[in-house]
This record gives structure tokens, sequence and C-alpha cells, in this order.
């Protein structure tokens, strides 16, 4: 379970108390309780056939723990974050809900660096939104700039 001012907290309650935009909130909810809509809920809801992620070039099917855990494509846009913040890196486990807790667990009680975490984890997400959308892909380096602008901004309110 995630702490929360020495206390455990539900994910709902970690994630309303971090400093990050209410879109960035909601959307953590959703990856919590693999909510999004990726290729593997889509296909499980009938509505797509599947395929494989956008962001990597591998033929991995697209699902919450491949997408933000797995990929190719994160590692390296976490991997440049993390170097330059001296966090650790993603802990990958059997599931998407297991992954971020043990992954903002292992980033101990330093809200500057589950901010970090958690714009990273959003932008990985607009980033896959804009690829599938609007034919638009960026570069790691282009995706680690707008995360770095966002969290900086997120860390004017702390």
């Amino acid at each position: 379970m995630l702490a929360l001012a020495g206390k455990k907290a539900t994910p709902f309650l970690f994630c309303w108390h971090l400093k990050v935009r209410p879109s960035v909130r909601l959307f953590l909810l959703l990856l919590f309780n693999n909510r999004l809509l990726t290729q593997q809920q889509l296909q499980r809801r009938h509505i797509s056939p599947g395929s494989p992620c956008v962001l990597c070039s591998s033929q991995a099917f697209e699902d919450s723990l491949h997408l933000f855990f797995q990929c190719p494509f994160v590692n390296e846009v976490w991997n440049s974050i993390r170097l330059v913040l001296h966090a650790p890196p993603l802990v990958v486990s059997h599931s998407v809900g297991e992954s971020l807790v043990s992954s903002f667990m292992a980033l101990g009680s330093d809200a500057r660096l589950r901010i970090w975490l958690a714009v990273t984890l959003w932008y990985v997400w607009t980033e896959r939104n804009n690829v599938v959308f609007r034919r638009s892909p960026s570069s790691a380096a282009a995706t680690v700039a707008k995360i770095s602008q966002e969290a900086l901004a997120c860390l004017r309110w702390l």
C-alpha cells in the first residue's frame, strides 16, 4: 500500500494528494485500475482488433503494462529523467497496478520525484494519443522536454 504522511493510503487518496493538474490525477486513477483505453482494453470490449504498441518498433501488444513500464520508448524517456534526478528505475511487476505502486514506493516520500513520475506517465499517454489520433510522433528528447516543463510548473505548487 502507498504511504501518505506516514499512513497507508488508497490509490484514490494518493492520487488526489499529488500536486499535479486534476487531469493527471484522474489519469493516474484510471491507470491504477487498468481502465485506460489501450489496444488491449479496446479489444476486450470488441471495439478494435488490437494492434502493437505505436511508440516502439517492437511487435509487443499494447496493454498498460507494456505501454507504461516495458516499452523501450518509455524506458528511454524515464532513464533520461531519472539520471538527472538520481531516481530509481521503474519497477515492473505482473500487473500495471502493482508496477505503479512499486514504482511510486521506490521513490520514497520525495514529493518532487512522485510529481516527476506522475507527469512522465501522463506525457507517455498523451504522446501515445498523438501518434494514434494525430499521426504526430515525437522523439524521446522532445517528450522529455515537455515533461520537464510540466513538472517544473507543478513543483512551484509545493
